[in-house]
């Protein structure tokens, strides 16, 4: 396993542990979530080279994370980051890879969200801002209706025609065949 499989592993297993487990209970999850698009300081005049990238916030009931991912950086760059403000989070360093991404997180065991307050993670090369993002709560769904789950619904064989029906439009041909027990064309 190389070192950006490793990281990538930690972060993953970091959410997790962040966010709990499931639950039957409504509600039983009282994280709160944060997210935001990266963007850079400056504009780029060619928009595949532009400076962009998430961010995310999570404060869990024990711990919170920030994590943040950026594209189009300097490669094999050190790079800062962290959330402007507020002093829970240590201001981290994290070095690019050989092309330009950035990946990186930080936890706390003592930041607590305000409700209804945004927040911005500031990413700096030495003291020069090259990115931020403005990271406001994400929304969460109901119960049960992630991935096209809908209580009540059952799948069932579609909408057949009954038998010795004829189509209402003249130029409608999906009868012909069917007086002589041959199947219908379309």
């Amino acid at each position: 396993m190389n070192a950006k499989t490793k990281i990538i592993a930690l972060a993953c297993s970091a959410l997790l542990a962040l966010t709990g487990t499931a639950s039957a209970h409504h509600g039983a999850n009282n994280s709160k979530v944060y997210a935001g698009k990266v963007a850079g300081a400056t504009a780029a005049a060619d928009p595949a080279t532009a400076i962009g990238g998430r961010a995310l916030l999570v404060d869990g009931t024990n711990k919170n994370l920030l994590a943040v991912k950026v594209r189009n950086l300097k490669p094999n760059t050190a790079y800062s980051f962290a959330l402007d403000g507020v002093s829970d989070f240590a201001p981290t360093t994290a070095t690019t890879d050989e092309n330009g991404k950035l990946k990186g997180f930080v936890t706390s065991d003592t930041f607590n969200a305000t409700d209804g307050a945004t927040y911005t993670v500031v990413v700096k090369e030495g003291d020069t801002t090259v990115a931020s993002a403005t990271l406001a709560p994400v929304q969460r769904k109901g119960f049960g209706h992630r991935r096209g789950h809908k209580h009540g619904h059952h799948k069932h064989g579609g909408f057949r025609k009954a038998h010795g029906a004829d189509s209402g439009d003249p130029g409608h041909d999906c009868n012909k065949g069917a007086e002589d027990g041959a199947p219908a064309k379309a």
